[in-house]
C-alpha cells in the first residue's frame, strides 16, 4: 500500500493522471491516499458490487478487500491509517458509492453502512441506480464532485457486474450490471477534466481459463476509456 501511494504520488505530482489495473481492490487505498496527499482534498467515485465498509472486527473473511471504502474514510482501524499516512483520505461528503448489492448481508454482519456516515455521502445500490437512470445518476454525481472537491478519483471493481456476465472475480453474485450498463455509468466520469485517476480491480485470471473475461475487460476499456473524448 505504501509503495502504491508513493508511486501514484509521483505520477500525480508530475501532472499526469494514472490509470491502474489490479487484481485486488486494496491497492486503491494507497492510490487515493496519494491523491489526498498531493491535492489536499479529492473526491471518490467508488463503483463496486460490495460496500467494502467492513473493518477487522466485522469482516466475515478477514480480508483487506472487504475494507477499502472504510479504510479511505478512516473507519477501518489504525493499521490502515498508518499505511495511508493520514487519518482519512476522503470525507463522506466527497464520496459516492455506486452499484452495491450486498447491503443486507453487510448489515447482518454488523458492517458500517452508508447511513452511518451521514447524509453527505452519495449512495445508490444497483436497483436504485437502474430506477434513477445510470447516465442521469452519473451526471448528478459528476456535478457534485466538480462542485465539491473539484477533482475526484474513479474506482471500478469488476464484481459490480452480474456473475453470469463476468464470473472471473473472487465473489461472483447475480443481480449486477451488464457491460453496456457499466460503460454507460462510467462514461460521464471519464469524460470529465476533473478526473485525476482511475483504478480497476477484481479480475481473477484463475477463473478465466479461456481468457474470455480478459478480452471483455480490454473491450470495455477501449469503449469506455480509449474511445471517450474529454469534454
Amino acid at each position: 500500500m505504501g509503495r502504491t501511494r508513493d508511486a501514484v504520488d509521483t505520477i500525480l505530482g508530475n501532472g499526469d493522471r494514472p490509470f491502474m489495473l489490479g487484481g485486488c481492490c486494496t491497492y486503491a487505498i494507497g492510490a487515493v491516499a496519494a491523491a489526498a496527499r498531493v491535492f489536499g482534498r479529492c473526491g471518490l467515485v467508488y463503483i463496486d458490487g460490495h460496500l467494502d465498509l467492513y473493518d477487522g472486527q466485522t469482516s466475515p473473511t478477514g480480508e483487506a478487500a472487504d475494507m477499502p471504502a472504510a479504510a479511505m474514510l478512516g473507519k477501518a482501524g489504525d493499521l490502515f491509517t498508518r499505511a495511508m499516512g493520514m487519518a482519512q483520505a476522503v470525507v463522506p461528503e466527497d464520496v459516492a458509492l455506486l452499484g452495491c448489492r450486498d447491503h443486507a448481508i453487510a448489515e447482518a454482519e454488523g458492517s458500517l453502512l452508508p447511513r452511518d456516515l451521514g447524509p453527505g455521502l452519495f449512495y445508490r445500490d444497483v436497483e436504485t441506480l437502474r430506477r434513477a437512470g445510470l447516465q442521469e445518476t452519473a451526471a448528478d454525481v459528476r456535478r457534485r464532485q466538480e462542485a465539491g472537491a473539484g477533482r475526484y478519483w474513479l474506482h471500478i471493481d469488476f464484481d459490480v457486474l452480474d456473475g453470469a456476465v463476468f464470473p472471473a472475480v473472487d465473489y461472483s453474485t447475480p443481480g449486477g450490471l451488464s457491460w453496456n450498463e457499466l460503460t454507460t455509468l462510467v462514461h460521464p466520469f471519464l469524460a470529465s477534466r476533473s478526473l485525476i485517476g482511475v483504478s480497476t480491480a477484481c479480475y481473477n485470471p484463475d477463473k478465466d481459463a479461456d481468457l474470455t473475461g480478459g478480452r471483455q475487460i480490454v473491450e470495455f476499456l477501449h469503449r469506455a476509456v480509449v474511445s471517450g473524448e474529454f469534454e
